[in-house]
């Protein structure tokens, strides 16, 4: 409570028009890094682009974990959500940030990644962003009635 009361009270000093100047320059500099050409795209492509890495970008949290998506809809049907970190699909999120030239977004994930691989080697399904196991609603009894683990195991090359 104390937390929310500060946080509360820094609002009301700064105001919130200024909040939101300060946070659409911060996202307006963090975009605009220019460590890729774009000179050579149409305006319309770059801001697509830059769109594309925005919307990204909110899908990180600063710990690393890179969502598949904030959906929630399933969550009226299936008490769940989609608010999963797939390894994979992180894994290829943060090849778009690298070749983007964000690398301390990828470089994020795979400190995450190093945190909940398993001392095995295989990651599980997915996870939440805090690193716990996400839900998994795969069988975990194989076809011979033997357990299987929930990994996640797909050769995508």
């Amino acid at each position: 409570m104390e937390e929310v009361e500060d946080l509360a009270s820094k609002v009301k000093n700064i105001g919130v028009e200024q909040l939101f100047l300060e946070t659409e320059n911060y996202w307006s500099a963090w975009v605009n890094k220019q460590d890729v050409d774009l000179s050579m795209l149409p305006r319309g492509i770059r801001k697509l682009y830059k769109t594309s890495l925005l919307i990204m970008r909110t899908h990180v949290d600063n710990g690393g974990a890179i969502i598949a998506s904030c959906d929630s809809d399933i969550l009226q049907f299936n008490r769940d959500t989609y608010s999963y970190v797939w390894p994979r699909d992180g894994a290829l999120t943060a090849m778009a940030f690298d070749m983007a030239g964000f690398q301390e977004v990828s470089r994020l994930f795979f400190q995450f990644c190093n945190e909940v691989i398993s001392h095995r080697g295989f990651f599980y399904h997915n996870y939440l962003s805090d690193g716990s196991y996400g839900s998994n609603w795969h069988a975990l009894i194989d076809a011979n009635g033997q357990p299987q683990l929930p990994i996640f195991e797909e050769n995508i090359f």
